[in-house]
């Protein structure tokens, strides 16, 4: 629910950052599409460390990862560094790109087939809710 927050509650800000950073359509285009890189690869990488070390030891350090990320990209907002925005995304995206398959082995370990897919649901519903809500 938080990296939904936090991806969504960019676009509202962007006349604010444009105004106040100076930046450009194209340098907010790079900020906001820059989580969505490490989703590409990442996955792979990530589902292996899954199975390898654990799902509660890698949901701790994909939520760290992500909160960093998303401190990092305040901070620069703040201090109107947007280039260090891009590496707060691109930090934070390390960690989303993972937390929602270790969400999913979590959901499988707790429910197994029976309820699986209704606690999907209430998953997807809760993350677009808060979409909307950071809009």
């Amino acid at each position: 629910m938080g990296t939904t927050w936090g991806d969504a509650a960019l676009g509202p800000l962007k006349n604010t950052m444009r105004n106040e950073l100076g930046i450009t359509n194209t340098q907010y285009g790079v900020i906001g599409s820059a989580g969505s890189i490490i989703n590409s690869v990442w996955p792979l990488i990530g589902g292996v460390c899954l199975d390898w070390f654990g799902v509660n030891t890698i949901s701790l350090v994909c939520t760290s990862t992500i909160f960093v990320g998303t401190i990092i990209t305040a901070l620069a907002a703040n201090t109107g560094i947007w280039r260090l925005m891009i590496g707060g995304q691109i930090l934070a995206g390390f960690g989303t790109a993972v937390l929602d398959s270790s969400q999913h082995k979590l959901f499988y370990h707790w429910f197994g087939t029976a309820g699986l897919a209704m606690a999907f649901g209430i998953e997807s519903a809760t993350s677009k809710l808060s979409g909307m809500g950071a809009s």
